[in-house]
């Protein structure tokens, strides 16, 4: 049976993680503050349980990985626009760059888009290898669970093969092994 983790935006779950002996995964992709401190209490009140002797601790992050500067600015420009509809309690498809380049964003829009910049990880894989590497010495941690959504499909299967590959995850990035699942 998989092991149980519990995920946090908050950190409350990691207290609770804590206590019951079990792993913690902070959801950095909801809440882009907070959450090495909250991986820090969590690892200083973990007590071991039958299922795990000792604290286990990842973050994930929304992350966008391109070839191009370009391209990542367009698929994050998605990316804060969908947050942003998402905060207004919109909800909708994953918004198109043709979207983003026709939205007319508003100074108070300007503001939330800059309150969520924590929450996702862009740019080409240096970058993002970069940024991910960071994040995880940040954390104390060895596990980032990538969380990648765009509009067109190929888009994303591109940026996790990137990852694979800037990551050196060689076996992943065949084209053989990674299989489009429709769904």
């Amino acid at each position: 049976m998989p092991g149980l983790w519990l995920l946090s935006s908050s950190g409350q779950s990691g207290l609770f993680a804590a206590h019951l002996g079990m792993a913690f995964s902070f959801a950095q992709f909801i809440n882009g503050n907070s959450g090495p401190q909250a991986v820090r209490t969590y690892l200083e009140r973990f007590r071991p349980s039958a299922e795990l002797a000792a604290p286990l601790a990842n973050m994930a992050v929304f992350v966008l990985c391109a070839e191009t500067q370009e391209k990542a600015q367009g698929l994050r420009a998605a990316m804060d626009l969908m947050l942003l509809r998402f905060g207004k309690g919109e909800r909708g498809t994953f918004p198109t760059t043709e979207e983003v380049r026709s939205y007319c964003f508003s100074a108070e829009d300007q503001f939330h888009i800059a309150q969520n910049q924590g929450r996702v990880v862009s740019g080409t894989p240096e970058q993002v290898h970069q940024q991910l590497t960071q994040l995880a010495a940040d954390y104390g941690v060895d596990e980032v669970t990538a969380v990648t959504i765009t509009a067109n499909f190929e888009d994303q299967l591109r940026s996790y093969k990137l990852l694979a590959k800037v990551f050196e995850l060689i076996a992943l990035v065949q084209d053989d092994l990674i299989q489009a699942v429709e769904v």
